[in-house]
């Protein structure tokens, strides 16, 4: 029974659900077929594991009706009668947890009704909640205009025409823009993020410079909204990489912050960072402060969760990773500890271990860094390339020759013939690779003191545009100077 659709959907139900599923059976408005009580009553036992082997089928049957001789399809449509009140019990289980739409139906349900004195109370009502609905995202345009939609139908319903001498069909147009132009805005940030950062898929931008073109000549029209300025800037961010949209950014996400959504929030702040990211690529090393202080922005205002129940070990990581490269020990120590908890529970252990492991390497205590190190398991592709990096610096600072080249050839194997590392990815890592051997080899000269010049490959590594950990190849250069 461990593939019935049924069964398949009441095993991802939590405890809380489950048992509000039962009462949602035992209303009589809801469900009037006892048959399916029993049903839940004797599926109750099993979960939420539901280890029921095939023939338990026939007990079950026995049990629901025990003088009736097995009939198998009247048991299965009674599940499926039960997997469709399942359904139906999803549905008004989410108008619980999202009442706007709710608001909506109850407008639409009086309206019909025709009943004016009801309907303009509860226009006032729903118009108040809309007003101060917590986040002024796409969706609260939608609200908007869906709102000015069921008046306006209300209106004509009432006075029996087609035309309104006081017509609201403008505020429904103008919300239906805002919904439309925000809703293409956030997508195309979201498709050029994916394609230029996560994948190397290829996407088709339709409407984007057309929307683009109208939102430029038509300033006022705009100048109140600014979810949709939001979403401009990170994809003229994205494009032009101008850093007057990267401030433009950053001065919209601090003046509105309370009224963004954990999700547009996070959109906000991965655009800045990544933006910093590219061009500390590029050599613009500056932008590493900037980038610290809009991680910091994040944690003061609790923005951290992402809409989450715990904090994400790539943030955790990129905080932490950052503030060590940057020499601001203390304030990195705190939030490694302080945070430490709050990673969830298969990647606290091992995240933990490769911070330290950068941590203590940046004291100079190479076997404390090692040690951390050996901890940190590969379950995941971001701990196999780290632990990599992390690998060569440790055997560059203590002088490990041979595991250092070692480590050289595995990592270029690794990257070569994983599938699951993007070309952009692995174009970081194998400059890497290759300016860290140019560093390490020019250091063993220098140890032996053979003449070479540093300020050509200082020079090299500063130009090249895909290159990570370039401040701490950069750092090693100006330690080998003096």
């Amino acid at each position: 029974m461990t593939g019935n659709k049924l069964i398949i959907l009441l095993k991802s139900f939590d405890e809380s659900e489950f048992k509000e599923f039962g009462k949602f059976l035992n209303s009589p408005y809801y469900n009037s077929d006892k048959a399916i009580i029993k049903l839940y009553d004797i599926l109750k036992k099993s979960y939420p594991e539901f280890n029921l082997k095939d023939e338990y089928k026939i007990k079950i049957y026995s049990l629901i009706y025990p003088s009736k001789k097995y009939n198998d399809p009247i048991l299965r449509n009674l599940f499926s009668k039960t997997l469709k009140l399942a359904e139906d019990f999803l549905c008004a289980d989410l108008l619980k947890s999202k009442p706007d739409y709710k608001w909506l139906l109850e407008l639409r349900s009086i309206g019909e009704k025709r009943i004016n004195y009801f309907f303009k109370k509860k226009e006032e009502e729903v118009s108040k909640k809309i007003e101060e609905y917590e986040y002024k995202e796409s969706h609260y345009y939608y609200l908007k205009m869906m709102f000015e939609d069921e008046v306006r139908r209300f209106r004509i319903r009432e006075k029996s025409v087609y035309k309104l001498k006081k017509d609201n069909i403008q505020e429904i147009a103008d919300n239906h823009l805002y919904y439309c132009v925000s809703e293409f805005f956030r997508l195309f940030a979201l498709m050029i993020n994916e394609s230029k950062y996560l994948s190397d898929n290829k996407y088709d931008f339709k409407l984007m410079d057309y929307l683009f073109k109208y939102y430029e000549e038509n300033p006022k029209i705009f100048e109140n909204e600014f979810y949709i300025k939001l979403y401009y800037n990170i994809i003229k961010l994205f494009l032009t990489e101008k850093e007057e949209y990267l401030f433009e950014l950053i001065k919209i996400t601090k003046e509105n912050y309370r009224q963004l959504s954990p999700i547009d929030l996070k959109n906000a702040y991965v655009t800045q960072n990544n933006y910093c990211s590219e061009m500390i690529n590029k050599g613009k090393l500056q932008f590493m402060k900037t980038k610290l202080e809009i991680y910091k922005e994040i944690i003061k205002n609790n923005a951290q969760y992402e809409g989450l129940n715990y904090l994400s070990h790539i943030f955790y990581k990129g905080v932490s990773f950052l503030a060590i490269n940057l020499g601001d020990l203390e304030w990195a120590k705190n939030f490694i500890e302080r945070y430490r908890a709050e990673l969830d529970d298969f990647n606290r252990q091992n995240m933990y271990n490769l911070v330290m492991s950068d941590y203590t390497l940046k004291l100079g205590e190479i076997d404390k860094s090692l040690e951390y190190l050996i901890k940190v398991e590969n379950s995941d592709l971001v701990y196999v390339e780290e632990k990599y990096i992390l690998y060569l610096k440790i055997y560059f600072t203590a002088e490990y020759s041979e595991s250092f080249y070692s480590t050289i050839n595995n990592f270029r194997a690794f990257l070569k013939s994983n599938k699951n590392v993007t070309e952009r990815k692995q174009k970081l890592d194998l400059n890497f690779i290759k300016f860290i051997k140019k560093l390490y080899d020019a250091k063993m000269l220098i140890k032996n003191k053979i003449k070479t010049d540093l300020f050509i490959l200082k020079k090299e590594i500063t130009k090249n545009s895909y290159m990570i950990e370039k401040h701490w190849l950069i750092e090693k250069i100006d330690e080998l100077y003096k």
